[in-house]
């Protein structure tokens, strides 16, 4: 299995739904410097989940701006969007990455004047 194989299957372990583009998968890899072609190898699964939650956060957050579920560039239909952001915070968790780094966490501003 390559990692790009394998960036794909986390996907789908995150949302059953979630069948991630070609491209979308290669590119997302190779920013976190993981070849896609190259068998995978245990000593970049951290890396390759961190792409993973980075995609199934985006297909969420596409999901939320268009005002719902839509299959055509979002979650699907079939998918509780509630449901795929427990099954990504339990692997964040598992991970130890920030919750907040793929949006599910409110961010608040305590002094707005320190961002003009």
């Amino acid at each position: 299995m390559t990692n790009l194989e394998t960036l794909r299957s986390r996907c789908k372990l995150l949302c059953n739904t979630c069948y991630v583009d070609k491209d979308v998968g290669i590119e997302r890899l190779i920013s976190h410097l993981v070849v896609p072609e190259e068998e995978y190898n245990p000593d970049y699964d951290r890396a390759i989940m961190v792409c993973a939650l980075d995609i199934v956060a985006g297909w969420v957050e596409t999901s939320r701006s268009e005002g719902g579920s839509h299959s055509h560039g979002g979650i699907s239909t079939n998918s509780s969007i509630e449901a795929i952001e427990r099954n990504m915070r339990r692997w964040i968790k598992r991970y130890n990455l920030a919750p907040s780094d793929y949006g599910l966490t409110r961010s608040e501003i305590d002094n707005g004047s320190l961002r003009w």
